[in-house]
């Protein structure tokens, strides 16, 4: 067997060992045996606190927005709902419900004593089973085509209601109204009227 003399024999030599840093090269790579950044127990720790803080957070923002149905519902709560506002700068108020308001019995008629005096009653009923803040009153005064032809809205303040309206309670209203000259003369024959509720 000939061998050229530019062929590496490889019959007679050691066990072969690729150079340092040859991809098959089997040299120990150091082990680290300190903790990574986010295994150490300090870092832990923070994170742990930050994540607790961030519930926190979001406990206290969501009863902020819910502060008026949780005060409705839990009386008891109100004062701590009220320190709650005063350091969050919300304003603590009652329930907001417009479906739980009903108009009853509204009538609108004439008044006897003048042509341009007109009498409105109307009862609101809380069918809800917390208080609900009293609703403004809008009255519509409506032409043959039923489109409205005057408009009033009333505040809680104008037919003597109190701000709030007590759970399963009713509030009994009438007052008089009277139109000016100039919207009498503008006015087209009334053929009804509508009655609404509602939160300005």
């Amino acid at each position: 067997m000939v061998t050229a003399e530019s062929e590496p024999d490889f019959s007679l030599s050691s066990t072969f060992e690729p150079p340092p840093g040859h991809p098959l090269s089997e040299e120990d790579e150091p082990v680290d045996s300190a903790p990574g950044f986010w295994q150490r127990k300090a870092v832990r720790i923070v994170l742990g606190l930050l994540a607790l803080l961030a519930v926190l957070l979001l406990v206290v923002q969501v009863i902020r927005h819910e502060r008026d149905g949780i005060a409705a519902r839990q009386p008891n709560l109100r004062p701590a709902l009220a320190t709650l506002c005063q350091y969050t700068g919300c304003e603590l108020s009652a329930l907001r419900q417009i479906g739980d308001i009903v108009i009853e019995g509204a009538a609108f008629a004439r008044e006897k004593t003048g042509a341009n005096d007109y009498r409105l009653s109307f009862t609101l009923r809380n069918g809800a089973t917390v208080p609900l803040a009293m609703p403004a009153v809008e009255l519509s005064l409506l032409d043959t085509q039923e489109r409205a032809v005057v408009r009033r809205v009333l505040m809680p303040v104008d037919y003597g209601a109190p701000t709030v309206l007590a759970a399963r309670a009713d509030r009994a209203a009438s007052l008089p109204l009277t139109l000016s000259a100039s919207e009498a003369a503008a006015l087209p024959p009334i053929a009804g009227y509508r009655v609404e509720a509602f939160y300005p």
